[in-house]
């Protein structure tokens, strides 16, 4: 059915919210895509819906690809599983909690491993049922402090989780790969600009885990990017290279006078040496057993307006622990080929874990194994941020006029526009019908009253990715096809239009 502007639920402002400050939060709102309901909680409206829509279904056709079967959990769920896990008290203040009328504790879902491994533990018995990938796109929810940057960072928001359930770990191995790789087609197929990069588990566990990332000035991520090599990483696990001494042979430590230093730049610039130079209270380690070992250190002498030259890592102090709380910065030599890393900011909008056994031995999740014998099941765990993708999407794709969606995820094809006369009007939806016909969504200005002008800049506001205009040359069938993102122009047959437009829907 074609859209027809006159009768959507559709209204565009000049104005960027007064509470906007990502250009995806301002855009959104002033296209007609979402309106905020509450803090962090949003409307989706028919466009938005659309779109929304639109990231679900690639999501579906490629988990559906790699075997994935969809199911749909419950939001409400018990508190119980998460307390059994230790995670209720991992999320904290972020967990939304409730009681029902018996006094039963529930929380809001904010992920569901828990309540897919009772799942599986319930519906599973035997290693002849495994290997399953189960997923669901679903509402979660977590208590931000701070809900900010419209739908990006919100209370309540779209997912898509899947779960992987193996007897052996070459089986999760496996399970991870196909993500992985059916990840990259997702990405793709939505027109992202991404990285995965190598990440930390946080409070999923597991061991190996990936993000995938979308190089965003809004992004609240950093990672780190080697413009020499393949290698990319989040900041938070970045392996730092620790550099050679210059010398294992140094004098003997000695006193020597620092008054008015209080701070590590303040010592540096008196004895002239980099900050580098200075060790305060505690060694920090990356990797290995010693770092820096037989390097000299300008450190604290426990004195007023003192500190301490040469002092030896194995000579004049013992380290009883290291603790990993390196921070990269630019230029800091890369792990992998030793280039100077780049730091950029990014919007996460994947991830993947291998998480183990973490959560099966929480919840004894045991099958039957071919020698007769129980067999601990192991899993992965894989996340999209449905909702946030559209976000990101708008954060990578938007230009000076409004937004310019992939084609993949638009609302519409095309955005006829009538130029505003009766005639032209009346072109513009025999068109629309034709177009529709022809296999291609249609969202039609048909709106009376409304100038030339306005349609046209609500057009570039929506960011359809093809602008179809039906002005002064209909008397001749004569109709311009103006590309949304590239801004090309041309003038065409209404034929000509419908064929072309027709075989880019079909390519």
């Amino acid at each position: 059915m074609v859209l027809r502007m006159s009768r959507l639920l559709l209204k565009t402002l000049r104005d960027d919210p007064a509470d906007a400050e990502t250009a995806s939060h301002k855009l959104l709102v002033r296209a007609g895509y979402v309106r905020r309901s509450s803090a962090g909680v949003w409307t989706w409206l028919p466009l938005g819906k659309r779109v929304l829509e639109n990231v679900s279904r690639v999501v579906r056709e490629e988990m559906d690809a790699i075997g994935g079967q969809e199911v749909l959990l419950p939001a409400l769920l018990p508190r119980e599983p998460y307390d059994a896990t230790g995670r209720a008290d991992e999320y904290g203040d972020l967990l939304f909690t409730l009681k029902d009328r018996k006094g039963t504790d529930y929380v809001l879902g904010p992920t569901h491993e828990e309540i897919f491994t009772q799942l599986v533990k319930d519906q599973v018995s035997s290693y002849k049922d495994l290997p399953v990938i189960l997923y669901q796109i679903q509402t979660k929810y977590r208590d931000e402090a701070r809900p900010r940057s419209g739908v990006l960072r919100g209370r309540e928001f779209q997912m898509k989780d899947s779960y992987s359930f193996d007897t052996t770990d070459e089986g999760l191995a496996e399970a991870y790969r196909l993500h992985r790789e059916a990840y990259v087609r997702i990405f793709e197929r939505l027109g992202f600009d991404y990285r995965v990069v190598s990440a930390v588990s946080g409070a999923m566990g597991g061991s190996q885990s990936e993000e995938f990332l979308a190089p965003a000035a809004a992004g609240e991520d950093t990672f780190v990017d080697c413009p020499a090599c393949d290698y990319a990483a989040n900041t938070e696990a970045v392996t730092a290279v620790v550099g050679e001494p210059e010398s294992t042979e140094h004098p003997p430590a000695e006193e020597i006078d620092t008054p008015d230093t209080p701070t590590i730049e303040a010592l540096a610039e008196h004895l002239g040496v980099p900050a580098s130079a200075t060790l305060k209270n505690l060694l920090v380690k990356v990797d290995g057993e010693i770092v820096a070992a037989g390097t000299a250190w300008i450190t604290g002498a426990n004195k007023a307006d003192t500190h301490a030259r040469n002092v030896v890592c194995g000579r004049d102090f013992r380290v009883d622990e290291y603790l990993d709380v390196a921070t990269v910065l630019p230029g800091d030599p890369c792990p992998k080929c030793g280039a100077g890393l780049q730091i950029d900011r990014a919007i996460e909008i994947g991830h993947i874990f291998q998480l183990g056994r973490k959560y099966t031995d929480a919840f004894e999740l045991d099958v039957l194994g071919q020698n007769g014998k129980p067999v601990r099941v192991t899993m992965g765990s894989y996340g999209i941020g449905v909702s946030r993708a559209v976000a990101a999407l708008a954060e990578q794709t938007h230009d000076d006029s409004g937004l310019c969606w992939p084609r993949e995820i638009a609302p519409a094809d095309v955005h006829v526009v009538a130029a505003g006369k009766a005639a032209q009007t009346e072109f513009a939806l025999e068109l629309s019908e034709k177009l529709q016909a022809a296999g291609v969504r249609v969202l039609v200005d048909d709106r009376a009253g409304v100038s030339p002008g306005v349609k046209f800049t609500d057009a570039e506001l929506i960011g359809v990715p093809n602008i179809l205009v039906a002005g002064r040359r209909v008397g001749e069938g004569v109709v311009e096809l103006k590309d949304r993102c590239t801004g090309e122009r041309e003038e065409l047959t209404a034929e000509e239009a419908i064929a072309r437009l027709a075989a880019a829907v079909r390519n």
